[in-house]
């Protein structure tokens, strides 16, 4: 079943990936910064579904995830998931050990990585959602902000449980924002989530962009 027909039209659908791709570019920019080597970016590939639905659009639902929760304030409410699955992260990690100063990898006996810094998957979270809510203000004149990030490592559906649970009456949705990036010599993927009630925030957002298109459209 197509649930993304159910919260947005195809013409919405559409208008919001161009802002995500828009956003998308500005965080690539950004992380090359932080990264300094080349990083090129996908056109990203965006979905709404019901939240209790998340582990059906992961390839190993099973397996632990790196995720970055942000709190979501402003003109919309909510919780954002930066979500890391165990090969982009280790690629990542091991990107930023060879190009940041200061970064030193830990192994154990087995030559296996036994520690990781979660302050570089953070920041990473951090700045592609600055990229991505300004362009939904440059394009829909949202304002909307992230709380300070907290990191963890468990199962995609367990690190959205408490989430869901806590908003169970207010039937939440997700939109799902899958990123395709191409870091130096690795292709990685990461899922940036956002977790909003259906019947307040998601009515914004989309009335927003209607309004953008719409304006777009006589100019």
């Amino acid at each position: 079943m197509d649930y993304t027909k159910q919260v947005f039209s195809e013409e919405q659908l559409d208008f919001l990936t161009e802002m995500m791709n828009v956003g998308i570019g500005n965080a690539a920019t950004a992380l090359e910064q932080l990264l300094q080597c080349e990083v090129q970016v996908n056109i990203p590939q965006v979905k709404t579904f019901p939240a209790s639905l998340i582990s059906t659009f992961f390839q190993d639902p099973a397996s632990p995830v790196t995720c970055v929760r942000m709190g979501l304030v402003g003109d919309v409410t909510g919780e954002l998931f930066f979500v890391t699955p165990p090969k982009a992260k280790a690629d990542l990690i091991l990107l930023a050990e060879e190009t940041i100063p200061g970064m030193e990898r830990m192994k154990n006996e087995f030559g296996e990585i036994k520690e990781w810094n979660a302050s570089i998957i953070a920041e990473i979270a951090n700045i592609t959602a600055g990229a991505y809510f300004g362009a939904i203000y440059d394009f829909c004149k949202l304002k909307l902000y992230h709380t300070v990030p907290s990191t963890s490592v468990d199962m995609v559906q367990a690190v959205l449980d408490e989430s869901i649970a806590r908003r169970a009456a207010e039937d939440p949705l997700i939109i799902l924002i899958q990123n395709d990036f191409v870091i130096g010599s690795k292709h990685l993927s990461a899922f940036f989530l956002l977790l909003i009630p259906r019947k307040s925030s998601m009515e914004i957002l989309a009335n927003a962009l209607d309004k953008a298109r719409q304006q777009i459209c006589c100019t």
